[in-house]
């Protein structure tokens, strides 16, 4: 009776193994990766509490979890650089960063760093954001005038000789709906070269 009973359960488990094998590879053909008809786009960051690379572990153990933080956003940060360089000299320059933007002003001088938030599925400039800028980076020292947001400009001025990079982080308030009000921060880095 016994092995009677183990049989039927072994078959039973069997064909249950079975189905959900099928399912799952079957499973894998309803995906579709095309976004050809899609109007919005999704943009999806990778934001990690600390940096690690694999090449650091030496092992993982079984229970062990990296946390990882998926932020969806509507929105998107442009950054408008103006300087005034030397004759023959190269213009300012900002690129995008694995954790923010680097801003580049060769020759050093005055600058001017306009943001503008873009809301990517209408995609047009949010108006009514409401910016802040800090320094979370305390080495002022590569500046004559320290930068300061005015009237939704950045305005400082690099020394002629500065060496190093300045952190600093854009923070702006933006309302998504009549009763929730969203805060961005973008770090970025300033130096001359």
């Amino acid at each position: 009776m016994n092995k009677r009973l183990y049989n039927i359960r072994s078959k039973i488990s069997n064909a249950l193994l079975l189905f959900i094998l099928i399912g799952t590879f079957s499973a894998c053909s309803f995906m579709e990766d095309e976004r050809t008809d899609c109007p919005e786009e999704c943009h999806i960051r990778f934001k990690y509490d600390y940096n690690m690379s694999l090449t650091d572990l030496t092992f993982i153990n079984r229970n062990d979890y990296l946390p990882l933080n998926i932020i969806l956003t509507d929105y998107k940060l442009e950054l408008d650089l103006k300087s005034y360089p030397p004759i023959g000299g190269y213009a300012a320059a900002v690129s995008t960063t694995t954790d923010g933007y680097r801003c580049t002003f060769p020759g050093g001088g005055p600058f001017v760093i306009t943001p503008k938030l873009i809301q990517l599925s209408s995609n047009s400039v949010v108006t009514n954001a409401n910016w802040s800028f800090t320094y979370t980076d305390t080495s002022p020292s590569i500046f004559d005038k320290v930068p300061m947001l005015n009237n939704g400009e950045i305005k400082g001025t690099l020394k002629s000789s500065a060496t190093g990079t300045a952190l600093c982080t854009i923070s702006v308030n933006v309302s998504t709906s009549e009763n929730i009000t969203r805060m961005l921060s973008y770090r970025v880095y300033i130096s001359q070269n």
